[in-house]
């Protein structure tokens, strides 16, 4: 590992804070998520907790994926609600009408269970970073190879992630095929639960 990303790696372990703890960052820059407690079935995350690393071209606080009210436009919300789907019962729909068959969120329900699950079991880690942002990012998922980052590095855990999320995909799609079939809900299910998030 190189000098400055070593800086970066211990930068982001000492800004490692739980939600409710993370200042406001309007800064580009790398983010990292940690498990603190629990487990996850089937991922192994290192043994400093590191689940994801991420960038953002514009505010690392939106970015912030603990506080987005949707999975939809999350993929590591996406990952976590596809692992933790039987323990929080997560309903999985299509992301918006006529999105693509992979891209699902939860319902709105759901969505709350599973931010309140990263309350309790994540922390968050922040760094400022105002240039060769995306190069860093993967220099450092190269590095550290964390377990939710499907691309970057050679990931084996990556092929159990994918399925989890394909099935919810499917769950997604399946649903709304049924629910079509209903006239009260034809055509306007997936905008009226757009709309509430």
């Amino acid at each position: 590992m190189s000098d400055r990303l070593a800086t970066l790696w211990n930068a982001l372990l000492a800004t490692r804070r739980k939600a409710d703890r993370v200042a406001e960052n309007s800064s580009p820059g790398i983010y990292a998520l940690f498990l603190d407690r629990g487990s996850l079935a089937g991922i192994l995350p290192s043994d400093d907790g590191l689940l994801y690393i991420g960038m953002t071209g514009s505010s690392l606080t939106a970015r912030n994926h603990i506080f987005h009210a949707s999975s939809g436009f999350s993929t590591l919300r996406r990952s976590l609600g596809a692992i933790l789907k039987a323990d929080l019962d997560l309903k999985a729909i299509p992301r918006s009408s006529g999105s693509k068959g992979s891209h699902f969120k939860f319902l709105p329900d759901g969505e709350q269970r599973l931010t309140d699950w990263m309350k309790a079991h994540l922390s968050y880690g922040a760094v400022p970073v105002m240039s060769d942002i995306r190069k860093t990012e993967n220099r450092l998922i190269l590095d550290q190879r964390p377990p939710l980052n499907l691309k970057g590095w050679k990931n084996p855990q990556a092929a159990l992630i994918k399925s989890l999320r394909a099935h919810c995909a499917h769950q997604g799609q399946a649903i709304v095929q049924h629910l079509c079939c209903i006239p009260m809900y034809s055509g306007n299910f997936l905008e009226r639960d757009r709309v509430a998030h």
